[in-house]
């Protein structure tokens, strides 16, 4: 081909299969130069073409002649002619394969997910040169269809959302603009050069791409649980934007807006994202973190080694002994914009009644994310951490909601006190005897009834609850408690008393139930319960090895939230 000849290659601008094919393959094999143009006319209507040409073609001869490369009447059925153009935009393009030797690693996934904080790090890191901002990649002319649907627009990303993303051919300015930054790291004598965009993982297309570039450029990746992914999206936009799954202004109970589109669950698919990047990518130059290991100082500090062993970089404690034994460099989690959301959405609201069945239909239809996540992060992530327990457990719904905690010797410390809502509702009385709680009585008081906890009641069978005398370990009183006992905010209460019983104060008392299997015995699902400052001091759980004996056991450390939901006196 002579240069101005129209035996050039010419094709629409976004034409995919071409540019990632054939475009592609002209430009690394040196065959020709190609340039993206966009031609405008007087009409103010504008076309994009691709271009290639031969190799003595210059930009400023396709810019000067554009008419003698494009065939403008024909390809635009004569809507533009060289009279009508009044502007020209070029730009030379590249191949993905010109970036080979110049990107060291990238983070490139997931959003939201804990790869700011991994930036933030290893930008402070003497051996790396990485900006704290994204790199904006440029975009493919393709980008995900849409369509109207009662008066709004739907974006189609469930449909296209792994090509959505990066053009498959480079401005060359663009990856010469990158050249000389990683020039000037160079000459500042830092070893390796990194980008981040958290959404490249999102583009197949992307993948592929940079799977092209030889030396292939190490991956890092922050992956967290899905679920908890979309309960910290949905808190953000609701913060920030005012709005959040359809201007829902608590979470959906049905679901039906999580079901696809834009924010729905096909961002949260991160286990097949990590298999469609895997399949395309070596694992060995892979590596996965978990915001799970970044929340913690001493996995933190683990995940740290891992991250600059991959990277082959001096770590924190090589650079601290260099520096007189100063830590220079420390992982630490930090959640970015989304620390000044007002905190609405924690365990607590997570496993709510109200919220269950959505989140819970959220969860089933990411179920096969949570086959796939165990088996890919044992094998990319962090070997010395293992994969979470959130994650193995099938995610924070499942890990949080969807088991149980035994009385007596559910602890405080072990469920945590975001989760109390959540585990009253789940809590079970394993236990065949009396159980209850001591406390001390703070003043004289007249007690008129005892109740024991029914949950949404009633009782299946009869039970006992006792009022015992700590002192004498003897029973002062009992109150008969039935299915046909009224229940009052989750408390079947027995009659009431005919004559008030006096409590003293200063002295120490206990009250039970008679607890054993098929009773319906079931906590109150009282939130952040205790004793009230009017009746005393709790003192423990208690509990005996059978029915009307005096509890004489003690469950010092016991949740005082879980015992007083079971048990309770009514008292003037």
């Amino acid at each position: 081909m002579r240069c101005g000849s129209r035996n050039c290659l010419q094709w629409w601008k976004g034409d995919k299969v071409f540019e990632s094919s054939v475009a592609a393959d002209v430009l690394d094999n040196g065959l020709a130069r190609c340039f993206h143009v966009v031609v405008t006319t007087n009409t103010q209507r504008s076309w994009a073409f691709g271009l290639c040409t031969p190799l003595t073609c210059s930009q400023g001869d396709v810019l000067s002649n554009v008419h003698t490369f494009i065939d403008l009447p024909r390809l635009t059925l004569r809507a533009a002619t060289e009279k009508s153009i009044e502007f020209v935009e070029i730009q030379e393009l590249t191949s993905w394969g010109r970036l080979g030797g110049l990107i060291d690693f990238a983070i490139i996934g997931f959003v939201n997910s804990g790869s700011s904080t991994l930036v933030k790090t290893l930008s402070a890191h003497p051996e790396v040169s990485l900006d704290l901002e994204e790199l904006d990649v440029p975009q493919s002319s393709l980008i995900a269809s849409s369509k109207v649907e009662d008066g709004k627009i739907s974006h189609l990303i469930e449909d296209d959302w792994r090509s959505w993303l990066c053009a498959d051919l480079l401005p060359l300015g663009w990856v010469e603009a990158l050249r000389e930054k990683k020039r000037n790291s160079s000459r500042a004598g830092q070893k390796v050069f990194g980008v981040k965009n958290p959404l490249l993982l999102y583009s197949e297309g992307c993948i592929q791409s940079l799977a092209k570039i030889q030396p292939s450029p190490k991956l890092i990746v922050a992956v967290r649980d899905p679920i908890e992914w979309l309960l910290s999206i949905f808190r953000h936009d609701l913060s920030t934007l005012g709005f959040g799954f359809q201007n829902r202004p608590s979470m959906p109970s049905d679901g039906r807006e999580v079901r696809g589109g834009w924010f729905g669950q096909a961002h949260a698919k991160f286990g097949t994202a990590l298999e469609v990047l895997l399949r395309h990518y070596p694992s060995e130059k892979v590596l996965a973190v978990e915001l799970e290991h970044l929340r913690t100082p001493a996995a933190a500090a683990v995940v740290l080694d891992a991250v600059t062993a991959f990277l082959e970089i001096s770590s924190a404690a090589e650079l601290g002994a260099t520096s007189g034994g100063q830590e220079l460099l420390k992982l630490q989690y930090d959640p970015g914009l989304r620390k000044k959301a007002p905190q609405k959405w924690g365990r607590y609201e997570l496993c709510l009644p109200e919220s269950a069945e959505g989140i819970r239909l959220m969860s089933a239809t990411l179920e096969a994310e949570y086959k796939l996540l165990p088996g890919q992060l044992a094998r990319i992530g962090v070997n010395q951490l293992g994969v979470s327990s959130t994650i193995l457990l099938g995610g924070a719904f499942m890990r949080h909601c969807s088991h149980s905690v035994s009385l007596p010797g559910a602890r405080l410390d072990s469920v945590g006190k975001n989760e109390m809502f959540a585990e009253m509702q789940l809590l079970r009385v394993d236990w065949r005897g009396e159980i209850g709680f001591k406390f001390r009585a703070a003043e004289d008081l007249q007690v008129v009834a005892l109740a024991c906890g029914a949950g949404a009641g009633p009782l299946r069978r009869t039970t006992y609850v006792t009022l015992w005398d700590v002192r004498s370990e003897q029973r002062l009183t009992l109150s008969a408690v039935s299915p046909f006992s009224p229940v009052v905010m989750g408390f079947a209460y027995g009659e009431a008393f005919r004559q008030a019983l006096p409590l003293k104060a200063g002295e120490e008392y206990a009250v039970t139930v008679q607890a054993s299997p098929g009773l319906g015995l079931s906590p109150a699902n009282h939130a952040n319960i205790g004793i009230s400052a009017q009746l005393g001091t709790f003192l423990g759980g208690v509990f005996s090895k059978g029915p009307w004996i005096y509890p004489s056991e003690v469950d010092e450390h016991g949740w005082e939230g879980a015992y007083v939901n079971l048990v309770t006196l009514r008292f003037l």
